[in-house]
Order: C-alpha cells, then sequence, then structure tokens
C-alpha cells in the first residue's frame, strides 16, 4: 500500500518508489531505506528462532512455562520495531518528541517489550504450558479390551 517507507538513504540496498506512491510523493526520485523488507526479514528470523526455541525439548530442559514464548515474541517484536521505526518516515503528527525524534509506534513497542519482560520474569510462578500431541498412550488394558482383565472378567 505505499506505506511505511524508509527515510533517504545512500545504502547500496536502498530503492526508489514510484513516482505515483505516497514514498515516492515525499521524496521524488530519492533512495529509501527499505524498511518493508527489514521489518520482513527480522520477523522472519523471530519466527525461525522461536519455533527452534518451542521444539527443542529433548529432555535437557524442562518444558516452556505458560507465557514464555508469547513474552519472548513481545519481546524481540518490540526491540526489532522499535529500531526499524527510526529509519522510518513520518507524519508530524506521529511524532510525538522531535528531537530525538520519538514516534508513537516507537512508545507501543517499548511496551511491547516491558511487557514482554513482565511475561518472561513472572512465568516461574505459573503452571508449564500444556503439551500438544504429548498425550498419555492408552494402553488396551487401561481401556479393558485385554482378556483377563477386570472388566471381561465381570463377564
Amino acid at each position: 500500500n505505499g506505506c511505511c517507507f524508509g527515510l533517504p538513504s545512500d545504502l547500496p540496498w536502498a530503492c526508489v518508489f514510484p513516482p505515483e506512491s505516497l514514498a515516492g510523493d515525499v521524496y521524488p526520485g530519492m533512495h529509501v531505506h527499505p524498511t518493508q523488507l527489514y521489518e520482513s526479514a527480522y520477523m522472519l528470523l523471530v519466527f525461525a528462532g522461536l519455533l527452534l526455541f518451542d521444539r527443542t525439548t529433548d529432555g535437557r530442559r524442562p518444558p516452556l512455562m505458560a507465557g514464555v514464548l508469547t513474552g519472548w515474541f513481545l519481546l524481540l517484536y518490540g526491540m526489532g520495531r522499535f529500531f526499524v521505526e527510526m529509519l522510518r518516515w513520518y507524519e508530524n503528527e506521529m511524532i510525538l518528541i522531535p528531537s530525538p525524534r520519538f514516534t508513537l509506534s516507537q512508545l507501543i513497542s517499548l511496551a511491547m517489550v516491558v511487557l514482554g519482560m513482565v511475561l518472561i520474569v513472572t512465568a516461574k510462578r505459573r503452571l508449564p504450558a500444556p503439551s500438544v500431541g504429548k498425550r498419555r498412550a492408552v494402553s488396551a488394558h487401561d481401556s479393558g479390551q485385554i482378556r483377563g482383565s477386570a472388566s471381561a472378567e465381570r463377564k
């Protein structure tokens, strides 16, 4: 949709937006940070890292406590978003503090970082997260299907 474009840049991977886009209107013919790509690449790394973190329960560490994975997502997303926001163009109304520039999105990002830290730190007080796909196998004896079991003997 053309929003969330970056500030002018002279880096080799900076890009020029079409003149009919908002970025092309604000910075006609100028190279800008591809902040959409920065955030996409960062979030792909966060996803891969959290997926590995969640899947490495091979007995060397206890299962994750409820809220830990969400806490890490909020913490990592908030940190990445805070820094990407430094490279984005914003209308003056979205800038809370002009110098150093601090935006509403950065404030929200900081709140996410704090909430993530709270979830991680307070996880020790909660029960472990439910194990998905790790149900106890019900044996034929438990279900009364073996001859000689208590239910078969009553018949």
